[in-house]
């Protein structure tokens, strides 16, 4: 469930991923990969620290966020908005106000990365590359019998096809 930092609260987005979850029948996890991705500026750092500092909260509504401010801190607060997004804003503000020892972006970056909760599929997808990676095989020798059989490039399509059943032999007896 990409996008779970839009329902803001992680709670709601468990929530949902378990509703998907039953109607697929499958794992769903909420992640965001907009928080995997943030990477916060020394300059933006320094920024969010004396606005966690002076208590500044993220509004309701975003645009009140963008039109806060003198103009020069507007450039900032907008390049902010676009990378982390209100829920990034939001968690990075509550950590530097709660957290002094959060001193550097590295760490406000972590963070942001823990909460994204992109570690959580890592298993799944590991776990699921070999069934992938054979079926898109199985799609290639079908599309390439296919062609051969239309009798169409026959001399290039035969040696990718015996070049396949030795690829299938090895890996799956």
């Amino acid at each position: 469930l990409n996008k779970s930092d839009t329902h803001r609260d992680p709670v709601v987005a468990a929530e949902v991923a378990a509703r998907c979850a039953e109607q697929i029948d499958q794992a769903v996890i909420p992640v965001s990969a907009l928080l995997a991705r943030a990477t916060v500026t020394d300059d933006e750092f320094g920024f969010l620290r004396e606005l966690a500092r002076t208590g500044e909260e993220m509004p309701a509504m975003a645009g009140a966020f963008l039109s806060a401010g003198p103009d020069d801190e507007r450039v900032v607060r907008a390049a902010l908005m676009r990378r982390l997004d209100r829920t990034g804003i939001e968690i990075a503000l509550e950590l530097l106000a709660a957290h002094p020892d959060v001193t550097d972006t590295t760490m406000l970056d972590r963070e942001l990365w823990r909460r994204s909760g992109i570690d959580e599929v890592i298993a799944p997808i590991t776990e699921r590359v070999g069934r992938v990676r054979q079926w898109r095989l199985v799609e290639l020798r079908t599309r390439l019998e296919t062609i051969d059989a239309r009798g169409h490039d026959r001399d290039a399509v035969e040696p990718l096809l015996a070049q396949l059943a030795e690829t299938e032999a090895t890996r799956w007896p």
